[in-house]
């Protein structure tokens, strides 16, 4: 972005949607389970104050005309509506129109998601997160399909190997035309293509490491599959390194 030539056309802030119940002399004073579209200043879920408003991943739905992000703080995902103006997203039309994962605003509720990445819209009723598991009592990660078309959310498909797949940090996954899914678990490099019946059809590992003090890691942070005629490559020069 460049602030001397690029025109912000619209805008949403944290700021202006939050709620805390500990200094009733302040204007966003008020019940926080009661106002599950409001975000709770005082809530710090998985991260320090300084990464307080971390947000992994931003998804937007044309159809909806919406907005999700994936929320590290609060091991929550979050829909925002896009259709009013910038003046309206300051009021209360702008607040979350939905959350999951950790009600955060209501400790009785149960948490699912734990330091969740790369929260994206499969269609307009479903979403695919990779739930890292991060702090989970017995860490381990899951890739979950979910139906949020109504006020009770349905997790209608799961990763779930157990033990064997963990992904503490970064990692991702994305739905492929042929109702696969593909897996990243960024931390060691691997990638692998999973079918309805968890299945693993296909698996690389990055073989590209760098130094460190201590190590060498081949770490990704997420990846994508893109088609040969895809705008992007279809100009590049591409080999394989096992011809």
């Amino acid at each position: 972005m460049n602030p001397k030539t690029d025109e912000i056309v619209w805008e949403w802030h944290v700021w202006d949607h939050l709620i805390q119940d500990h200094d009733i002399s302040l204007d966003n004073y008020g019940d926080v389970a009661g106002n599950p579209g409001k975000i709770n200043l005082n809530y710090f879920g998985s991260s320090d104050k300084v990464e307080w408003n971390h947000i992994y991943s931003i998804d937007y739905n044309a159809e909806k005309d919406q907005i999700l992000l994936s929320s590290h703080s609060f091991n929550e995902i979050w829909i925002i509506d896009h259709h009013m103006s910038s003046e309206e997203a300051k009021s209360s039309r702008g607040d979350l129109l939905y959350r999951w994962g950790n009600p955060a605003y209501d400790t009785k509720g149960e948490q699912v998601l734990y330091q969740q990445h790369d929260a994206e819209w499969i269609d307009d009723d479903r979403i695919l997160v990779c739930n890292n598991g991060n702090q989970r009592q017995h860490p381990y990660s899951t890739v979950l399909e979910l139906d949020y078309s109504d006020s009770n959310t349905e997790i209608l498909w799961k990763y779930e190997p157990g033990k064997d797949f963990f992904a503490k940090n970064s990692s991702g996954a994305q739905r492929l035309e042929n109702g696969n899914t593909l897996i990243c678990n960024g931390p060691v490099g691997h990638f692998f293509e999973v079918n309805n019946n968890n299945e693993i059809v296909w698996e690389y590992d990055n073989p590209y490491f760098s130094k460190t003090p201590k190590s060498e890691i081949n770490e990704v942070f997420r990846v994508d599959k893109y088609s040969p005629d895809y705008l992007g490559i279809v100009n590049l020069k591409l080999s394989s390194l096992n011809p």
